[in-house]
């Protein structure tokens, strides 16, 4: 398995899962090389995703132009991985965007998806169907090129897909409040779906104001499967059929940060509304990346107070 330190991969043997050491081993990269040469200051790995022997990293940066982040691609080499560009998003802000998502995911027909963040002073470029801001975006892998699946995003940090159901599932951070789970029925939409960022939102203002709507379908937007108020700082997502797991059958598992909880949230046979929830706590514990090994049987999370990887096991 591999995981991402602040330049650093490692990978160890998931047999090691439920062991007292992973004997985790470093895997050694270019990417600071890439920093050097493009004179960039790295600000972090927002996303590690592996995919037909290929390594896929969204790399969070500030040059001479601003913040930004390009998507690095690397074949899968257990002696060194050789990054090189795949994709720029040239989205550039004068301040750090703490709002900078960039998770990356498998998607249908050679395509991945990528998460992008609304930074504060241009949130408005989310409702900008030309804008790479606030956006989910389609990259097809032979010709690279981007393709908005939605938009009105403020900040989707947890993303999958469901190749079955043709359901891309996403995670958003709200502003004081309004945490999102958000459902995409790709085969259903006749146009770009909307979620309703910077005019729609279950939150409020950090200082107290609300100017947001709270009805999104009202106004033209998708509303959340669910939201969460008071925010949880709701992280990835993962969903579980019912063939995979009898326990966490139908369900939609989810980490948070400000919680220190994992929510499993189970759905009714056709994934349209939520029929119970569970949570479980660990304290102390900021929960940021998750993961279910079907052979196994394994709920893989990554811990970021002490780094570290935590697991359920169900037998």
């Amino acid at each position: 398995m591999l995981f991402q330190g602040r330049e650093k991969q490692f990978f160890f043997s998931k047999n090691n899962l439920g062991k007292d050491q992973l004997n985790q081993n470093p895997l050694p990269n270019n990417i600071s090389k890439i920093l050097k040469k493009n004179n960039y200051k790295l600000i972090g790995i927002r996303s590690l995703f592996y995919n037909n022997s290929k390594i896929y990293i969204s790399l969070l940066f500030k040059s001479s132009k601003g913040y930004s982040m390009n998507v690095y691609v690397a074949d899968l080499s257990y002696d060194k991985l050789i990054f090189k560009l795949f994709f720029p998003t040239d989205n550039f802000t004068k301040d750090y965007n703490i709002h900078s998502a960039g998770r990356i995911t498998k998607f249908k027909e050679n395509n991945l998806i990528l998460s992008t963040g609304a930074p504060k002073k241009t949130r408005e470029n989310a409702q900008n169907i030309k804008s790479f801001e606030g956006k989910i975006l389609s990259l097809n892998l032979d010709d690279k090129k981007p393709k908005v699946v939605s938009l009105g995003h403020r900040n989707a940090q947890g993303l999958f897909y469901d190749r079955d159901l043709d359901l891309i599932i996403n995670t958003e951070h709200g502003p004081k409040g309004g945490d999102e789970i958000n459902f995409n029925r790709v085969q259903e939409n006749k146009k770009t779906p909307n979620y309703g960022w910077p005019i729609s939102s279950y939150g409020i203002e950090y200082s107290g104001s609300d100017p947001f709507k709270k009805s999104h379908k009202k106004y033209g937007f998708i509303e959340p499967l669910k939201n969460f108020s008071p925010s949880i700082g709701i992280s990835e997502i993962i969903y579980v059929k019912k063939n995979q797991n009898e326990y966490l059958n139908n369900s939609l598992i989810v980490s948070s940060l400000r919680a220190s909880s994992i929510y499993v949230l189970q759905l009714d046979e056709k994934q349209t509304k939520i029929i119970s929830e569970d949570r479980i706590y660990f304290p102390n514990q900021r929960i940021r990346d998750i993961a279910f090994d079907k052979d196994s049987n394994i709920l893989i999370m990554m811990f970021e107070q002490i780094p570290s990887v935590g697991i359920i096991l169900f037998e």
